[in-house]
């Protein structure tokens, strides 16, 4: 059946539209303010905003299905458990809690019997009550845990195992298994090698003479690297058995991919493994590599993800200049060396990842639907290096928290004990620490 989504209107299922042109706000569900423009045979989330006018669709998957369905399945999961951390700090103030009121037992009974002021003693005696109470600690960790949570959401990054915002520090690699996460479909040259005293310039440009009449992606990339190219100087160009040939006054130019060279010798053995070649009347001179183009957030993100202490960043099969194919040696040397916890990131298959590594399903169609530690929305790694940020921000918040209450705990316990302070600081120093949970949630639900 055929429904329509008016303008402004929130789409309430995945959809694939059948009619209409219109730019729709994933804003919602990936924090992506730049709306993205899509016409019919598109696929479109729910959770999207219609900016523009009327689209008609058909449901491709049940409401409770949806993406948005299966994202609000993995908060509310997310948010009914507690982390280790927030499990720890229970611990602590129950110990936190006994300790205090034991101690303000003894002080009161204990003054009260040496002294003539018991009075006093008792006094001193309810101010360490009043600041043992843990309320401040337990809303700490629980505002610091949820907020993250939260903020995560809004950029697109569902934690279904909360546990995953203590990962900043004690991962060390990212192993990328998903080519979309960092790259583009557009095809560019990549690396050249040029012998025989020609320059990749010249490789570049014969091949470029070669793929004249051609218009695959390799032809486009090589015409684009070339830049400007003088195509009267070919006579006659054609092709035989997969290779394409150009006739010059300097010769027979031809372009084939390696294993269709029967027409041009050389020393195979001393040319690197790039998969096409250039050769001169049967010579090869030179080879070619084409690759996917590199997301310029992908260059940003590894940059931050070095930044935060990621050591390696690699992509299995994908080797390019800023990501490797396998992880570094330093990791895999010593085998006697605990190996460094690693995030995971695919779209559901998690070959390459052991018990203890952080999954990471990148993709709205996977999202919810695997047991991944982590759900990206968007297939961006600028999406993974936000997760670490989150992480290390959530760290950093948590344990402001936790530090300042406790300082000012113990601070009104000790001036308690001393007779100096009375009972109201104690719920002074409980709303000073209050504030400061206030102001640390806000730093981490504040949009970048």
């Amino acid at each position: 059946m055929q429904l329509a989504v008016l303008s402004n209107e929130i789409l309430p299922v995945d959809a694939l539209i059948t009619d209409g042109e219109s730019s729709f706000d994933y804003s919602l569900i990936t924090g992506e303010m730049m709306p993205c423009k899509l016409s019919s045979g598109d696929k479109v989330y729910s959770g999207a905003v219609n900016k523009g006018g009327t689209v008609y669709y058909t449901a491709v998957s049940p409401q409770a299905d949806s993406l948005a369905s299966r994202i609000n399945k993995a908060l509310k999961s997310s948010a009914d458990k507690k982390t280790v951390a927030e499990k720890k700090i229970s611990r602590f103030s129950a110990v936190f809690t006994f300790a205090g009121v034991a101690a303000a037992l003894l002080v009161a009974l204990t003054g009260s019997l040496v002294t003539k002021d018991p009075l006093d003693w008792v006094h001193r005696g309810l101010v360490i009550l009043a600041a043992s109470c843990p309320s401040v600690l337990l809303l700490g960790a629980f505002c610091s845990v949820k907020s993250s949570l939260s903020a995560g959401a809004s950029k697109g990054i569902v934690f279904s195992d909360p546990d995953t915002l203590l990962l900043s520090g004690s991962c060390k690699s990212v192993c990328v298994n998903d080519s979309e996460m960092l790259m583009t479909d557009k095809v560019v040259t990549g690396n050249i090698y040029a012998c025989d005293g020609y320059t990749e310039s010249d490789i570049l440009n014969f091949a470029a003479l070669c793929l004249k009449n051609r218009e695959s992606d390799e032809a486009k990339a090589a015409k684009a690297s070339a830049g400007s190219i003088d195509y009267s100087a070919i006579t006659e160009s054609y092709e035989k058995d997969g290779a394409f040939f150009a006739v010059t006054p300097s010769g027979i130019l031809s372009f084939a991919r390696r294993g269709r060279e029967e027409n041009q010798n050389g020393s195979e053995a001393e040319l690197p493994d790039y998969p096409f070649s250039v050769a001169l009347d049967g010579k090869v001179i030179g080879c070619i590599d084409f690759v996917r183009e590199i997301k310029k957030s992908t260059v940003r993100a590894v940059e931050l993800l070095r930044s935060l202490g990621i050591l390696d960043v690699y992509s299995p099969g994908i080797k390019t200049g800023i990501i490797s194919d396998k992880p570094s040696e330093t990791h895999t040397a010593d085998k006697n060396i605990k190996r460094d916890k690693k995030a995971c990131i695919s779209c559901g298959d998690f070959a390459n990842a052991d018990k203890d590594d952080v999954t990471i399903c990148a993709g709205p169609d996977e999202a919810g639907k695997t047991k991944a530690s982590v759900f990206i929305i968007a297939k961006d790694l600028m999406k993974a290096a936000d997760m670490f940020i989150l992480s290390d921000k959530m760290k950093k918040a948590f344990t402001a928290c936790i530090v300042f209450a406790l300082l000012a705990k113990v601070t009104v316990m000790i001036l308690g004990l001393l007779g100096i302070v009375q009972v109201w600081l104690s719920g002074c120093a409980d709303i000073a620490a209050l504030i400061v949970c206030f102001i640390c949630r806000l730093s981490l639900i504040k949009r970048n």
